[in-house]
């Protein structure tokens, strides 16, 4: 349990220390990069409080089952939770715009997810190698659009959950659709030339 005093971890503050449980506490603001990254704790709820975390912040804790995001934490960023390979379940709060690129990378055992309507960016390789990703919920699935010079309406039915589970794992091969797992995909006001 970390104190009602502490607002900010810092990066790298307990990478690989295995804990196996771990509890935020209410004032926190922000988790900084790789702060709990390979350790061996089984759930995670993060206050409201949050409003930033940093690149790698819970990467490799291979034992984490269970992720409540709130919608304070707007991006999602590179890393965040890639190899957390018995993730089954992940929560995101409505408000979170950001799912950076690699954020879910291996999570191999995740079997859907769903992605607010909040969400106007997504990194490539988000939820690369997610093998049993069955399920990928778009509560916004019109107007994405993808490519960096050239830009490309995406141009497949993203109301269909498992079509999209196909795709953002990397298996879209199969259904001879565009590699958008490898691309930026956005909504108008995130793409390249809206920064």
């Amino acid at each position: 349990v970390l104190p009602s005093s502490v607002k900010h971890v810092c990066d790298y503050a307990f990478s690989s220390c295995r804990m196996e449980s771990l509890e935020l506490n209410e004032g926190l603001v922000s988790i900084g990069e790789d702060a709990f990254s390979v350790n061996d704790m089984t759930r995670l709820r993060i206050p409201s409080t949050v409003t930033e975390l940093g690149e790698s912040a819970f990467e490799d804790c291979r034992m984490l089952r269970s992720v409540n995001l709130p919608g304070s934490i707007d991006t999602i960023p590179a890393y965040a939770f890639a190899g957390c390979q018995s993730l089954v379940d992940i929560d995101m709060g409505d408000g979170t715009e950001i799912i950076d690129s690699r954020a879910f990378y291996g999570c191999n055992t995740l079997v859907e997810i769903t992605i607010p309507a909040t969400v106007g960016y997504l990194g490539r390789y988000a939820f690369k190698e997610c093998s049993n990703l069955n399920e990928v919920v778009f509560e916004e699935p019109t107007g994405w659009f993808y490519g960096g010079l050239h830009i490309i309406a995406v141009d497949v039915d993203m109301s269909d959950s498992e079509l999209m589970a196909e795709i953002l794992s990397g298996r879209e091969q199969e259904y001879g659709v565009p590699h958008l797992s490898e691309e930026d995909m956005y909504r108008e006001g995130y793409g390249p030339y809206d920064n």
